[in-house]
């Protein structure tokens, strides 16, 4: 099973490793050399990208190739799924040929009770990583299916990982950067006990953002 990357770019301007998002917040509190106030700068940002996953992102995008098998109706997904968008079949050249309908889970389990059979799948449903982490083909495809469609290309809503070190980055547009800091010191803020007017604007700025990007997000929204 293979993950698609798409072709290296390097965004403009860039984000700011996590080491260097933790020293801005606790710079916050004038205490950028504190070990324990870097700690909670950088709960501060899981914090703030825990907020972000609560809400499905058009840039936010990702895909994942799953390689089908013959007589094989059920396939993992990547643990960074969220929300699936468009699932695609390519041809042996690696060429979107069609692709399969969505159904949510319950309907699919409803109308898909026997997927023992082959055919050529039509349909398919998929579900988060914290419960099932599958995505389900409504018949197992034959060997002739596989021969001419080879891969599934399933587009979905991914969920931003946390960074895990210093050096680790946030991959998030650098539109969205202000937002974790912005949070992230008033998460550290209101740790601290710091004076209630810092606190105060760190919560006025990160809602400020939060309402900016929710705007420019909403202008359009794909359907499945």
């Amino acid at each position: 099973m293979a993950i698609a990357v798409g072709s290296s770019v390097t965004q403009s301007p860039g984000v700011d490793s996590f080491g260097k998002m933790k020293l801005k917040i606790a710079q916050y509190v004038q205490a950028p050399n504190d070990p324990e106030v870097l700690e909670m700068a950088g709960d501060g940002v899981h914090d703030a990208i825990d907020y972000l996953n609560a809400q499905p992102w058009k840039w936010n995008y990702a895909s994942q190739d799953i390689t089908l098998v013959a007589s094989t109706d059920t396939y993992s997904l990547v643990d960074t799924f969220k929300k699936p968008r468009r699932a695609q079949l390519l041809d042996t050249s690696s060429k979107v040929y069609s692709y399969l309908k969505w159904k949510d889970p319950k309907t699919f389990w409803d109308e898909h009770t026997d997927q023992s059979s082959e055919g050529h799948p039509q349909f398919y449903t998929a579900s988060s990583p914290t419960t099932i982490g599958k995505v389900e083909l409504d018949v197992e495809p034959t060997s002739a299916f596989v021969a001419l469609y080879p891969t599934l290309r399933l587009k979905f809503i991914r969920r931003i990982a946390r960074p895990t070190s210093d050096g680790g980055s946030v991959l998030v547009p650098s539109e969205a950067q202000s937002f974790l800091l912005w949070y992230g010191r008033w998460y550290l803020g209101s740790t601290r006990g710091i004076a209630g007017k810092d606190i105060d604007r760190a919560m006025t700025q990160w809602n400020r953002i939060w309402r900016r990007l929710r705007a420019d997000d909403d202008e359009v929204m794909v359907d499945f």
